[in-house]
């Protein structure tokens, strides 16, 4: 995972363009693997950012969509959200994504 400082910033590239386009602060960017065990060979879905994620209003719910890849099944979507933090009690907090993995048919 990458992050903007609080003051934001400024990201050019393939997603900002040239001039660059400007982001707030707590945008981020993620990548790594799912690995899904299915009780037999486990399923590698490798997933990455296409686009900042960006924090979205006071309750700190935010939207996210990666561009997914997977060996046999090609390329997909992952879409959801991440909800704001619950602090339990006890000095732990949850945090909760929810997410939507989607591959064409074949």
């Amino acid at each position: 995972m990458a992050s903007t400082q609080e003051d934001g910033a400024t990201l050019r590239g393939e997603w900002g363009g040239e001039d660059g386009t400007e982001v707030p602060g707590g945008s981020f960017l993620v990548f790594g693997e799912y690995n899904i065990d299915t009780g037999g060979e486990p399923n590698v879905i490798h997933y990455e950012s296409g686009s900042p994620i960006l924090p979205m209003g006071v309750d700190g719910i935010m939207a996210f969509s990666c561009d997914l890849l997977h060996e046999e099944w090609g390329e997909g979507r992952a879409n959801g959200t991440v909800l704001a933090p619950e602090e339990l009690g006890d000095g732990t907090v949850k945090e909760s994504t929810r997410n939507v993995l989607t591959f064409p048919p074949r």
